[in-house]
């Protein structure tokens, strides 16, 4: 199935791991945020994250991977950023 994060997903003292056998979706009204990084996964589909929303590794890492199209918004991190878009193309929004 698909995930759609339209309200705030965090953790202070760990990392974030989202996977989605088909799209993961980061609404406007959505970010997510872990202490020691982020990884969201959409194994078969796109990953989108709306222009407003944030993504947040904290001192972690971030990898953000779609099977198809990533489109991206506002990330950030202290730690190291990997984007890959397996059957498609990585399209930043918000840049």
């Amino acid at each position: 199935g698909s995930v759609e994060l339209a309200d705030a997903l965090s953790t202070s003292d760990g990392s974030v791991e989202v996977t989605a056998e088909a799209d993961i979706v980061v609404a406007a009204t959505g970010s997510v945020a872990g202490a020691n990084g982020v990884s969201l996964t959409a194994t078969t589909g796109d990953l989108t994250q709306a222009s407003g929303s944030l993504i947040d590794g904290g001192t972690g890492d971030v990898t953000l991977s779609a099977g198809t199209d990533a489109k991206l918004g506002r990330v950030t991190t202290a730690g190291a950023v990997s984007v890959s878009a397996l059957a498609g193309a990585v399209e930043l929004a918000d840049a």
